[in-house]
């Protein structure tokens, strides 16, 4: 038994909390302590103190969200009916957690029961079945159209989060809040990181849209998912506690997932060690012949943690421009970006963001939330184009339709025209508004759209970039007239315009 408690106290306890504990055994309410990591996690510390009175203000909650705000340790109060919980479920936490190595102090007039250690199966059978019953409920609540069906959803999740947390943290951690108890076990279980988007590094999506009593059912299909999600990963977690608590541990199958190579890392490196990617998606690829030579051209969608900067977009630029043996078009956007405009785009993203799809993660990450229904009607979106839509028609009727002379254009107009036209395109056959004005990306973006008119397109843009286009990209800020546009020019400039026709 450890008795010269002083010594055994980590340096690094704050003085607050050394005087909290120093009370707590002075006046006899502290029996036992163990400090350490919580299960696995590299991060997150508890505290467990064994104590016949879990009310003693010493326990209260505030004095725990102080610890766990200043110190990062959380706090677990452990009596009697705990530890003759734990005896019934196998004694799973003295393995993992109140171990002998964490002890650091124990009354001499404390003697922990002899621990008898047996398998989790009897603990984890009962958890299928309620969760099974859960589970049901409420399908049928969702299939019934009834309200607050989405909030027993989130009823059920926090009886999945209860088993979590008393084989982990040793309690149910019940004076939290939902969002709490999830950012908590995130520290714990990095793979609840992966159930819920984040709209702030503390908020999550949902949890704040449902928060604001928005349509009940909007989130139904998207939180049956998590839930099927939860269950995998907390019977993941039980099983290899019961790996580590059972004697004979049985020979587990283990499926093995096959992931996609991931080829482009060195051409990516620049963007890559900003430490701004979460993911990366290939979403498709197109092989040119031209000229007896390959030219590969690779689409990708990287998923960043903030929007991007003019940096970030410099280097993504920078490494479009790099097309030597292949070339990347690049669609940057953050979670949030794409989760705040899932109805609207849901149709384009939905088949990007799969996982066969996916060549790079940094972290675990979660799927984005998707509805059951997309828009169907984009009227609303040209209407910020409406303007330029109308001068650019009448630059195209007027200088662009049967040329008698040369056309004098400025680069800084050319651009807008082709940057709005192509978007327009790509809005009407992809349904997705790009955010870059890229005259390059959006043209391959448009050949993705696949449609008839892809090979004219593809045509054309070859001619005219080494004539026009690309002095229009590397001049796009000039308003004065710079360019001087011969008939023929002109006419296959009005096809290229034609086939952008929508």
């Amino acid at each position: 038994m450890k008795t010269n408690w002083r010594d055994t106290f980590p340096p690094d306890f704050s003085q607050e909390l050394f005087h909290l504990l120093e009370i707590g055994i002075a006046k006899n309410h502290i029996k036992v302590i163990w400090f350490g990591a919580i299960g696995q996690s590299s991060t997150q510390r508890g505290l467990w103190v064994y104590t016949q009175d879990k009310t003693h203000a010493l326990f209260s909650t505030i004095a725990s969200q102080t610890l766990l705000r200043e110190d990062s340790i959380f706090l677990i109060v452990l009596d009697d009916k705990d530890l003759s919980y734990h005896a019934t479920i196998g004694n799973s936490l003295f393995k993992t957690s109140l171990t002998a190595t964490n002890l650091i102090y124990q009354a001499t007039s404390t003697a922990l029961p002899k621990i008898l250690y047996t398998s989790l199966g009897g603990f984890i059978a009962l958890y299928q079945d309620k969760h099974a019953l859960l589970a049901t409920y409420c399908q049928d609540l969702v299939k019934q159209q009834y309200r607050g069906s989405s909030h027993a959803l989130l009823k059920a999740f926090t009886y999945d989060l209860d088993v979590l947390e008393i084989v982990l943290l040793g309690i149910k951690n019940t004076t939290m809040t939902l969002t709490q108890r999830l950012l908590l076990l995130e520290q714990v279980v990095p793979k609840i990181k992966t159930l819920f988007v984040k709209s702030e590094p503390n908020v999550y999506y949902i949890l704040n849209d449902l928060a604001q009593d928005i349509q009940d059912d909007v989130w139904n299909s998207s939180l049956q998912k998590i839930q099927s999600k939860l269950h995998r990963i907390v019977l993941h977690v039980l099983d290899q506690i019961d790996g580590q608590t059972s004697l004979i541990r049985p020979r587990r199958t283990i499926r093995k997932t096959k992931n996609k190579p991931f080829k482009y890392k060195e051409k990516l490196l620049p963007l890559l060690i900003t430490n701004q990617v979460e993911e990366l998606y290939q979403f498709h690829e197109i092989l040119y012949f031209q000229q007896s030579k390959q030219q590969k051209q690779v689409y990708l969608l990287v998923l960043l943690k903030e929007t991007p900067t003019k940096a970030t977009k410099r280097i993504i630029k920078d490494i479009e421009s790099n097309q030597e043996g292949l070339g990347l078009t690049i669609l940057a956007h953050t979670r949030l970006y794409i989760q705040d405009h899932v109805y609207e785009f849901s149709e384009f993203f939905s088949s990007i963001i799969q996982p066969k799809n996916k060549i790079y993660a940094s972290d675990y990450y979660p799927q984005i939330h998707w509805y059951k229904s997309s828009m169907r009607d984009y009227s609303d979106f040209i209407l910020p184009y409406k303007k330029r839509l109308k001068q650019i028609n009448l630059t195209l009727e007027q200088d662009f339709t049967n040329p008698k002379k040369e056309t004098y254009i400025t680069t800084h107009h050319l651009h807008v025209c082709l940057a709005v036209k192509l978007k327009i395109y790509i809005l009407h056959h992809l349904h997705y508004v790009p955010q870059t004005n890229s005259i390059h990306s959006l043209l391959y973006l448009a050949l993705y759209a696949q449609d008839k008119e892809a090979p004219s397109l593809k045509s054309l843009y070859d001619i005219l970039y080494p004539l026009v286009f690309d002095y229009t990209i590397r001049h796009k800020q000039e308003k004065k007239y710079n360019l001087v546009l011969d008939i023929t020019l002109v006419k296959q400039i009005r096809q290229f315009f034609t086939t952008l026709e929508v």
